[in-house]
């Protein structure tokens, strides 16, 4: 009888607490501040394959950032996750007994994100500057100056650097620089600003690092009783016009303010030549005729080569800071590997054709870059749950997700959670961008794994309190 009451109690707890979780997400999804947009929820028990909870699983959302989860997984699967992006460097032409090279310092360039990276510096080399460490092999080659140029071959990439579908809103920020072929210092500039005691006075430009040649700049930036940053950049890939507008907190000597880069490997030829000058070696610059394609080791001889860090490194990086530019990178790869052509249009045509190889459905999908920056592009719910059901089969699991934010300890989950029963223990990709907020990972328990997917766009409430009106649901998974 004992067992019998138990048993029932057990029953009763789980009806209950499906129950509730069904009653808050119909109340959240009913609100005023949400019925007139979109929302989405689907969470399945992988070991029992229940569906848990299931509210317009096939609509198609916004997915923001979780759609890094798609690229990550199609990359470390194409890929390998011990795939390493590789940069050579080396010089074409004839080399004196005098040290005079009448020809070309070559680079090549292999789409590596992380070449210059503040975060990656130790994985290069010795650790110093990748211009320095350059500058060095030239000069161990015996070359003491150089009558031709700095050559950089981008062949590895076709197209344009950025997505189609980026807005000119975004494009001049950090965040949404290109993913060219020579990618520099995640092909991101500093500005440090001065600005007055007075409010609605124009801002003074201290410093640009590192220094971008021939850049023309249009500073509208004013000063305003503000305390966070609300500047805004404004250029194009390649252009040489950059326009800055908005506004910072008043009496600032330094305030940092991050761009990106319009031509990185303008960039990468300065700080290799400026290197090469104060270690001794005189350029003389000079157009050379050379073969249209240049082979390696037959027209080029090579001085030294960069590796970044393994695939799976650079993923959890993407997924933990969630970087826009090396998920752009990842797309751009699975293009060259699968169709031959490193542009974005064919890594979106191969991810697609990968899902379809992994059963996984994609009506409803349409992917229009590979950060999920882009507002055009849509995912529902239930294609989440079904990539994250077949992440779970792969041998490489484990890596992928411990590579993920963690609830209420690390990266963008960190505040989710917190002091909760899954705290420490969902393993979930964020997203956000303007109206759009979405969650879609693993929460890990004792002896069961749930896959869930959450999604809410065009919403009424701020970004804070949709954060924690979706945690509220993601916690009662967990009960």
């Amino acid at each position: 009888m004992r067992f019998f009451l138990l048993f029932l109690f057990l029953i009763q707890g789980f009806y209950l607490s499906s129950q509730s979780i069904a009653q808050k997400t119909e109340e959240l999804s009913s609100s005023s501040a949400v019925k007139n947009g979109r929302f989405s929820f689907y969470a399945k028990n992988l070991e029992t394959g229940e569906v848990i909870i299931e509210k317009d699983k096939n609509r198609r959302m916004s997915p923001a950032s979780t759609l890094k989860l798609l690229t990550t997984y199609a990359a470390m699967d194409i890929l390998g996750v011990d795939h390493r992006f590789t940069t050579k460097i080396g010089y074409a032409g004839e080399l004196d007994e005098n040290g005079l090279l009448i020809g070309d310092i070559v680079v090549q360039a292999g789409g590596d994100p992380a070449l210059g990276a503040d975060d990656f510096m130790n994985d290069y080399g010795n650790g110093a500057p990748i211009e320095r460490q350059v500058a060095i092999a030239i000069k161990q080659a015996g070359i003491s100056s150089i009558e031709g140029r700095i050559i950089i071959d981008e062949t590895i990439y076709e197209g344009i650097d950025v997505p189609d579908e980026w807005t000119w809103q975004d494009m001049g920020n950090y965040y949404a620089a290109g993913a060219h072929a020579l990618t520099f210092k995640e092909n991101m500039f500093k500005v440090d600003f001065r600005s007055s005691s007075k409010p609605g006075v124009l801002t003074e430009i201290e410093n640009i690092t590192p220094s971008i040649p021939d850049l023309d700049i249009k500073n509208h930036v004013e000063s305003a009783s503000i305390r966070s940053d609300q500047a805004f950049f404004y250029s194009s890939p390649d252009s040489d016009i950059l326009k800055m507008y908005g506004k910072i907190p008043v009496n600032q000597k330094q305030f940092e303010v991050k761009g990106a880069m319009p031509n990185p490997a303008l960039v990468f030829r300065q700080a290799i030549k400026k290197q090469l000058v104060n270690s001794g070696i005189q350029i003389m610059e000079r157009n050379l005729p050379r073969p249209d394609v240049l082979i390696w080791q037959r027209d080029v001889f090579e001085l030294i080569r960069f590796e970044s860090p393994p695939l799976e490194k650079l993923i959890a990086y993407t997924n933990m800071k969630s970087n826009n530019l090396y998920a752009e990178h990842f797309l751009r790869q699975i293009g060259k590997r699968k169709k031959g052509e490193g542009s974005y249009g064919k890594g979106i045509e191969a991810i697609i054709e990968w899902c379809n190889s992994k059963n996984i459905d994609t009506k409803g999908l349409r992917i229009k870059d590979g950060s999920g920056l882009s507002r055009a592009n849509s995912v529902c719910a239930r294609l989440f749950v079904e990539l994250l059901t077949s992440l779970f089969a792969e041998d490489y699991y484990h890596t992928f997700r411990d590579g993920l934010p963690i609830a209420g300890r690390s990266g963008s989950m960190r505040r989710v959670g917190q002091g909760s029963p899954i705290e420490g223990k969902v393993f979930a990709k964020t997203g956000y961008i303007e109206d759009a907020r979405a969650y879609s990972g693993f929460l890990e328990l004792d002896d069961q794994t749930i896959v869930f997917s959450i999604m809410a766009n065009d919403y009424e409430l701020s970004a804070s309190q949709m954060r924690n009106k979706m945690a509220e649901l993601i916690v009662l998974l967990a009960k």
